[in-house]
């Protein structure tokens, strides 16, 4: 059940109860795949018991007392893996973490998961991470299902519209980086964001935009719209 010892950090092995617990349940789990009637629900069944138990064990204050926060890691990436297939309940999931933010974030790249990363990034407020994986969804860079089935394109890049101009306003270089992607290639989405409220104090070269329209036939069509505005 355990993922291995690769993923086991600090003292979990000597931390005597949670040791004779685990090994109880992969017992209990050996036996149960022996019997190969309803095979699949028993799996199932110790499946969950096993995440009822780690969160459980995530929760309990006396881990805290051993000051050791690798024993909350290890488990936080068993989780996780346990997870990383549920789309109901892995971002909860991720966002609740405390002890493995990097291990998270790698875990969710083997995986291919660059939906649930990009969507991480933006809990941890990493701008930069957050942006990067968003666009790469949008071009198909990543390719990722759980992304198109929550959103499609005009919801996407309506999505990256607003988290600049909310979040980035005060970010130069991040509003000219993907402002020009969006001229270039989704003209009305970036003239959605030059022309944010937002934006209005924002440090943006005008001259620039209008050369940029004048790159593309779609924007050469909406130049007058910047103009108006």
């Amino acid at each position: 059940i355990i993922s291995g010892s690769e993923h086991i950090f600090g003292s979990l092995w000597f931390f005597e109860r949670l040791i004779e617990s685990i090994n109880s349940i992969k017992d209990t789990y050996k036996l149960i795949l022996e019997d190969k009637l309803d095979e699949n629900k028993r799996k199932n069944d110790i499946i969950e018991f096993y995440k009822l138990f780690l969160h459980s064990w995530l929760k309990n204050d006396e881990i805290l007392k051993f000051g050791n926060q690798s024993i909350l890691r290890t488990i936080e990436i068993e989780l996780l893996q346990l997870y990383i297939n549920d789309p109901n309940e892995v971002l909860e999931l991720l966002f609740s973490f405390k002890h493995s933010k990097d291990d998270s974030i790698e875990i969710l790249m083997k995986n291919h998961k660059y939906f649930y990363l990009a969507k991480y990034y933006d809990h941890l407020n990493d701008k930069n991470q957050f942006l990067y994986y968003w666009k790469g969804l949008i071009e198909g860079t990543f390719i990722d299902d759980e992304f198109t089935k929550n959103l499609d394109k005009r919801k996407s890049l309506r999505y990256l519209t607003n988290y600049i101009s909310k979040h980035c306003s005060k970010e130069p270089d991040i509003i000219k980086r993907y402002g020009e992607w969006l001229l270039l290639n989704h003209v009305s989405y970036g003239l959605i964001l030059y022309t944010s409220p937002e934006l209005m104090n924002s440090d943006i070269n005008q001259v620039s935009i209008l050369r940029l329209l004048d790159e593309t036939e779609e924007g050469r069509s909406q130049k007058l719209i910047y103009l108006n505005y």
